[in-house]
């Protein structure tokens, strides 16, 4: 088994407290199995009565100055924190899974229990999970040890450092100032593909998607692109079905990614052939990279342009989560709705006798069907829930952006195009853009007449009361009026 698979086996979070289920993995854990490839782990040795020392070739990191976002960086927290040992006694044990001789083995297993699990030992480690027996148990078997004699305390190490160590080095890195070793800057210019490339940068960037319920759309692109990579066909085929079954299967997938029902089919019908290649995944990881690139990476640099989001800090505005889900700006108390904009737009759209006369005034101009559109689209927005999504979008789609339909909606081609792709697999704000693209037609076009006739309906009701004899007159007859007889 190689360390990668057996890495794979070891990735489960401690279960909650609470009993509340939990997802097996994040990106977070991603970033340490990266840390704790072997050939990152090579850059670390150990020296008696010194302590394990960096041995990276580039210069170490200064313990004063800004961390770095890599196993040296690593290395220098756990130093500080006092906490280095766990960190390589995983990397000793990994290294006494590959040996072959019984002999070389005893040998390997009589160095790590002197170094790491021997009370008063010069590096004993202190692990949740492991205690006295645990310890016995392994002493009295380090002269004929099994090749699992160290797995139940390699897996606390690994949750030690998943579940606090390596979150407490992210934070620390990120009040530190450190990098990831790139000039990568969030701003209107950078990419998707840059921010996914970066090992720190797509991190942030993970944090703002989870903040948003879509984390386990980047660490499934993520862990696509390592499926790429793979060239025996056992890998390949192990490592793909741990992808489907925890992203894809619409059973027991516990971190469920958006793809359309026939590329989930398609991957399925692979897997079950044994006939797998590094292009299993390449369709859906191109439709979750492309609901990142047009939904979420462009909300998340907006958000940090406009200070709204601070990756630093992983916090966003109260007001930016609020548009995320649905809650339309514009609808508080302080929009001036005796004007044409989107504000005013927005706010008459969601309150139901304004919503009514804003209808009335665009079926003026044969322009009715833009408000049910824009309705439909704040209802869309509501929803939580995969399947109410694709039921709710192929219907708004047949409704108003199929050629021929009932209701057309004129958007631009653009809009309409980036729509169809999506459309087997629409994400939260599949029709944001063409709503906002409506508002602004509606502010242009149709706010102006919405006004006139509101004034038309209140002077129509404050005209006072006709008189009997009025009535009378309208209705042609000659109620009250004199008799003259001759």
């Amino acid at each position: 088994m190689s360390a990668q698979r057996r890495r794979s086996s070891l990735n489960k979070a401690a279960p909650s407290p609470t009993g509340e289920r939990r997802l097996s993995a994040s990106v977070k854990t991603y970033q340490l199995d990266k840390c704790l490839d072997p050939k990152q782990l090579d850059k670390i040795i150990y020296q008696a009565g010194i302590g394990y020392q960096s041995a990276s070739s580039s210069t170490r990191a200064s313990q004063n100055g800004p961390l770095s976002f890599d196993i040296d960086g690593f290395a220098v927290f756990l130093t500080q924190s006092r906490c280095l040992s766990v960190l390589l006694f995983w990397k000793e044990a990994e290294e006494y899974l590959n040996m072959f001789s019984q002999k070389e083995r005893a040998a390997c297993a009589q160095k790590i229990f002197q170094r790491y699990l021997k009370k008063g030992a010069e590096y004993e480690i202190n692990l949740t999970g492991v205690n006295d027996g645990t310890v016995k148990d392994i002493e009295s078997k380090l002269a004929n040890p099994a090749e699992d004699l160290f797995e139940k305390t390699q897996k606390c190490a690994y949750e030690m450092m998943s579940l606090e160590l390596f979150p407490r080095f992210w934070d620390a890195v990120k009040e530190s100032g450190g990098s990831g070793g790139s000039d990568f800057q969030v701003n209107q210019e950078a990419t998707l593909k840059e921010c996914l490339s970066d090992e720190k940068q797509v991190l942030l960037f993970s944090e703002y998607c989870k903040l948003h319920f879509c984390e386990e759309q980047v660490l499934f692109w993520l862990e696509a692109q390592d499926h790429k990579l793979l060239f025996d066909p056992t890998d390949m085929l192990d490592f793909g079905q741990r992808l489907y079954d925890t992203y894809i299967d619409e059973q027991k997938a516990e971190a469920r990614i958006n793809i359309s029902d026939s590329d989930a089919k398609k991957i399925k019908a692979v897997l079950d052939s044994k006939k797998v290649d590094r292009d299993l995944f390449a369709q859906a990881s191109q439709s979750v990279e492309t609901f990142l690139e047009l939904d979420v990476f462009p909300r998340y640099k907006e958000a940090v342009a406009s200070g709204e989001y601070n990756p630093s800090s992983g916090k966003g505005d109260v007001n930016q989560d609020a548009k995320i889900h649905g809650q339309e700006e514009g609808a508080g108390d302080d929009v001036d709705m005796t004007k044409p904009s989107k504000a005013a737009v927005k706010k008459a759209l969601i309150i139901a006798k304004e919503c009514e006369v804003l209808r009335e005034a665009a079926a003026k101009v044969n322009s009715a069907e833009m408000i049910d559109y824009c309705k439909d689209c704040i209802e869309y927005a509501k929803l939580f829930d995969d399947a109410d999504r694709k039921t709710k979008s192929a219907t708004m789609i047949k409704k108003y952006l199929t050629a021929g339909c009932d209701s057309p909606v004129n958007i631009p081609d653009t809009q309409l195009k980036a729509i169809q792709k999506i459309a087997d697999a629409p994400t939260p704000t599949i029709f944001k853009k063409s709503y906002e693209e409506c508002v602004k037609l509606l502010s242009d076009n149709v706010y102006a007449n919405y006004l006139t006739l509101k004034e038309e309906k209140a002077a129509a009701a404050s005209a006072p009361a006709p008189t009997d004899i009025a009535k009378a007159a309208a209705k042609g007859g000659g109620g009250g009026g004199c008799c003259v007889i001759s």
